[in-house]
């Protein structure tokens, strides 16, 4: 069996956006500088106290290791061999700045270790502009699809006019990425009736469902069986949606490795929609802030007793190749 990570980042630096208005940027040690455009509160829906115009902030987002707070393909390549992923499939978040063109240039150099990566297209274009976006992010780049975070997109998933976008994805056979989003109180996040709508209009569409939805898992008052997951989980039922696995460390509150409310976690994911609809992945490297990259792997392959070899090989490996149509041939 070969180990897929179906989530990782790479970044020359951070040059990117959060929620439509605050601007980030590199600064060293793992750190960045992040600083809004807008005045609190004008964000419609939205209040946030954190970030107010003007106001710096310096954020720690990664290890002091990563000294100029860049991740070079190389870096993580080390680390899948170091803990035995073979292969990994390139991600990219608002937060970080459009990839696009340097993932292509990555995948070139590195294509029998990096088996994809996913694009960023803005989804405050045009739509027409968007669908031309995707089709060179695909066919011009082969990229195997287009990733939003709902929130940071400032997109409603749902919402008619991309429509024609949706649509030139089934068409590209490409993948849906879709992070609902980790910020409470932000009204793009979880928005699992749109997604649902969305699945409704579009079921040939084969959409990946970052972190499991989140499903508000960050919340320790959702207790089992996880009433928000459970939502999440109903979206199970379509063939071409699968769940995904990645930071999910991230959901064990206070807990250390090997994370018992995470374990159950997965439990209930498991056996709700079966090892065929689950994909690991490891959110490297922002998930180095709570245990190591093999403790990522782990906490599947060892710690889910409930887990079978066959049921392992499904999540490490064989799902990802469905979703994302991997074939080393």
């Amino acid at each position: 069996m070969e180990i897929i990570d179906a989530h990782a980042h790479i970044w020359t630096c951070i040059s990117g956006e959060r929620s439509g208005h605050v601007r980030c940027r590199s600064d060293r040690y793992g750190k960045a500088r992040v600083w809004s455009i807008r005045r609190s509160g004008e964000v419609p829906g939205f209040r946030s106290d954190k970030w107010t115009r003007g106001r710096e902030v310096i954020e720690r987002w990664i290890p002091p290791s990563f000294v100029n707070s860049s991740v070079e393909p190389e870096v993580l390549i080390e680390y899948m061999d170091w803990i035995g992923v073979s292969k990994a499939i390139l991600m990219q978040a608002p937060t970080y700045g459009n990839q696009n063109e340097y993932y292509r240039e990555v995948l070139d150099r590195h294509g029998d270790r990096f088996c994809g990566g996913m694009a960023l297209v803005d989804a405050r274009k045009d739509v027409s502009e968007m669908c031309e976006d995707l089709e060179y992010a695909i066919v011009g780049l082969g990229l195997k699809g287009v990733k939003f975070e709902t929130p940071d997109s400032e997109i409603w998933v749902d919402e008619p006019r991309y429509d024609p976008f949706w649509k030139k994805l089934v068409d590209l056979d490409g993948v849906l990425g879709i992070d609902l989003g980790w910020e409470i109180g932000n009204p793009y996040t979880f928005q699992i009736d749109r997604l649902e709508n969305l699945m409704g209009r579009f079921e040939t569409m084969r959409v990946v469902v970052m972190h499991l939805g989140v499903s508000n898992l960050l919340d320790m008052s959702q207790r089992y069986p996880f009433p928000d997951l459970q939502r999440t989980l109903k979206l199970g039922r379509y063939k071409n949606l699968w769940f995904e696995l990645a930071s999910i460390v991230h959901m064990g509150g206070d807990q250390e490795y090997p994370f018992p409310r995470v374990q159950e976690i997965v439990r209930v994911a498991f056996e709700a929609v079966g090892p065929a609809k689950l994909i690991w992945g490891s959110d490297f490297p922002t998930a180095l802030d709570v245990c190591t990259y093999k403790q990522t792997l782990n906490l599947v392959a060892r710690q889910c007793d409930f887990l079978s070899e066959e049921d392992k090989a499904w999540i490490l490996e064989r799902s990802a190749r469905s979703a994302y149509k991997i074939d080393d041939d």
